[in-house]
């Protein structure tokens, strides 16, 4: 039997079954499964909001959020691995150490950056039938390596996006080799 050298990424590990890949999910039909989480890999989340435009546009609060995802993710022991803000929508790609963890996160930057845009808090509250997300966060396993670089690519053009250049052209830049430092939504 031959030696073969270890990838650095060992994404796809025998004995290990496949989970579910992705789930955006819903407010109203309340799930009946597991949210599904790469705790082994790494995990796709987008925090999306049709209420995020004009004065609540998540580009005018862009370094409060990246610092509210900065500091919660410190607090959780996540690593964001990278983040892009869009303005109506938050792509965050991530490392998780286990399921609690990831619900505290998720539940508190989604809370934060709420009252930071709206303004509402405790104090201030919203309207009884407001609701500022959308749907539950959507959620992808990034299981293979292939996955791994394609949603690098993918938060790339909405890096771009972020910063106003239309898809189409995005996307040549990011095939070009115009890449966005890490953190720069």
């Amino acid at each position: 039997m031959r030696y073969q050298p270890q990838k650095q990424f060992q994404f796809n590990n025998p004995g290990v079954r496949k989970e579910k890949s992705e789930h955006g999910g819903s407010l109203k039909n309340p799930q009946k499964r597991k949210r599904p989480l790469g705790l082994r890999t790494t995990t796709h989340i987008v925090l999306r909001s049709t209420k995020a435009k004009k004065k609540w546009s998540f580009k005018k609060f862009e370094t409060q959020i990246q610092s509210i995802i900065t500091n919660f993710s410190k607090k959780y022991h996540i690593q964001v691995l990278s983040s892009a803000n869009v303005g109506n929508h938050i792509h965050l790609h991530l490392k998780l150490p286990n399921r609690k963890s990831y619900c505290s996160f998720i539940r508190a930057i989604s809370s934060a950056i709420m009252m930071k845009v709206t303004g509402y808090n405790r104090w201030h509250k919203p309207p009884n039938d407001f609701q500022f997300w959308d749907r539950r966060p959507f959620s992808r396993i990034v299981s293979t390596w292939t996955e791994f670089l394609n949603l690098k690519k993918y938060i790339q053009v909405n890096m771009w996006e972020g910063l106003g250049v239309n898809r189409h052209a995005a996307r040549q830049l990011v095939s070009n080799g115009f890449l966005l430092p890490r953190n720069s939504s």
